[in-house]
């Protein structure tokens, strides 16, 4: 049965929409654009580098060993697949005059853990190389640079980058510059990918209990389906900001992913089930779709994970597709309210889902949005509800 108190949500939620349309709108805007270079005459902009597989945890020296060069950003899976490990990146700089103010070094971007290194003094790094249940593939990095160690002539610049086998090891191309011109460009950067996805994720966790209460209390099967997507949408959101793994990386990995595939299938249920289409055969096999890709993910090695992950999205973004067109020929035919408003929630799903897929089938350097659209959708649909 459907929700019957939608009479008086009519009246009040057209404009809410269209301002909560544009604000998000806007967010992700922002987002996309957080990694936008600086203009060359304000930083050091590093595109290049001399590059070796070494395991030693300190910048190991020139002699014997064989240094290639690569452009950055440098993607492991495409241009040494198969291949995990230490990497160590080297960058020579000479500077006419010393720095007279504080500088640090920014990484927009890396995959999976990483250490700097300048002129033989470690700056910092984000865990240790040998901690497997750690990563932060989503959080830039930035590491100030200590009064004096940047001298006049020849300076050289290590970066240590640790990832497994075919898991989207990558370094992109970052710079160095003057604190208080790289310090607001990271800070930008890591409230949109981190504390906003933390916030989302906290939003999500708070409507899937609130409406599941509500399910207990009224038994109504879209208030299940609803309140279960959004439990499985805040676990996935945990992927974009936990940096420590409670377990291994493979199995939190694992964890999180299969989440989204439960998320996209409560929420593409919820909305047959709230809007009256008749899909009971798709949603039976869409649910077993989901227990045979859960099992599939727990059980792919590793070096597998990435590449079967591009394989089980893609049914998903096609029921995506197909519950749209129901939903919109729906709406042709019975041009009322509760329509207008799950076509206008659930839109951005499909499209940023779509974007999302893109962005991991072919190793796009783009942020991942579709999470992002939770506050936008849980907000329409969780007042109507």
């Amino acid at each position: 049965m459907k929700p019957s108190n939608l009479e008086s949500f009519v009246f009040v939620s057209s404009s809410q929409a269209y301002r909560l349309t544009f604000l998000v709108s806007i967010l992700m805007l922002l987002s996309c654009c957080s990694d936008r270079e600086l203009a060359p005459d304000q930083s050091l902009y590093f595109d290049s580098a001399a590059f070796l597989m070494n395991d030693q945890q300190t910048p190991p020296e020139d002699k014997g060993n064989i240094w290639q060069q690569v452009a950055l950003p440098d993607l492991w899976d495409i241009k040494r697949p198969g291949v995990g490990g230490t990497g160590w990146y080297r960058f020579d700089l000479k500077l006419n005059v010393p720095p007279n103010r504080l500088w640090g070094i920014y990484l927009p971007r890396i995959n999976r853990n990483a250490a700097v290194f300048l002129n033989g003094v470690l700056l910092g790094s984000d865990a240790p190389v040998e901690r497997k249940q750690s990563t932060s593939w989503n959080h830039p990095l930035y590491f100030t640079i200590p009064n004096g160690l940047l001298k006049a002539g020849d300076n050289q610049l290590f970066i240590r980058l640790s990832s497994a086998a075919n898991c989207r090891g990558r370094l992109l191309p970052f710079y160095m510059g003057a604190d208080e011109l790289l310090r607001p460009k990271y800070e930008q950067n890591y409230f949109f990918r981190i504390t906003l996805s933390q916030l989302v994720g906290a939003f999500a966790l708070t409507m899937g209990l609130c409406i599941g209460l509500m399910w207990l209390i009224r038994r109504e099967a879209v208030y299940g389906w609803f309140a279960l997507g959004s439990l499985f949408w805040a676990i996935y959101t945990s992927w974009f900001f936990v940096r420590s793994m409670p377990f291994t990386l493979p199995h939190w990995a694992a964890l999180t992913f299969s989440s989204s595939f439960w998320m996209i299938a409560c929420m593409w249920i919820f909305v047959g089930a709230y809007a009256g289409l008749e899909f009971t055969c798709t949603r039976r096999i869409t649910i077993a779709y989901c227990m045979l890709s859960t099992i599939a993910v727990f059980a792919l090695p590793q070096r597998y994970l990435f590449d079967g992950l591009v394989v089980a999205y893609l049914p998903l973004t096609i029921l995506g597709g197909w519950m749209l067109f129901l939903l919109a020929r729906r709406r042709v035919k019975h041009p009322t309210f509760d329509t207008f408003i799950l076509f206008t929630s659930i839109t951005p799903i499909a499209g940023l889902g779509t974007h999302d897929w893109f962005n991991l089938a072919f190793h796009q350097q783009r942020p991942y949005l579709m999470h992002y659209s939770a506050p936008f959708i849980f907000l329409l649909i969780g007042w109507a509800l």
